[in-house]
């Protein structure tokens, strides 16, 4: 699970086993560029605006298996971890 958001916004509450890459940092292509391309991914946000935005950076990086949840976090209605 991909949790788009600030660092502040995932300590917040986040699905467990997340991995917390912020869209709004100035390395967040780097820091996609180092995930496994060949692995299926569920990636948010808080409401599903930066998320939806991200997939060109997944598309362009040629990320095959990319899951988006259209609501975002605010979507998601099992427990989060803090």
């Amino acid at each position: 699970v991909l949790d788009i958001r600030t660092p502040e916004e995932f300590n917040s509450g986040h699905i467990p086993a997340s991995i917390n890459i912020d869209y709004k940092a100035e390395n967040f292509e780097l820091e996609i560029k180092k995930l496994d391309r060949s692995k299926p991914y569920l990636m948010h946000c808080r409401s599903g605006r930066r998320s939806t935005a991200a997939l060109d950076t997944f598309r362009k990086l040629r990320f095959d298996h990319i899951i988006h949840i259209d609501d975002g976090i605010l979507g998601w209605n099992k427990e989060l971890t803090k």
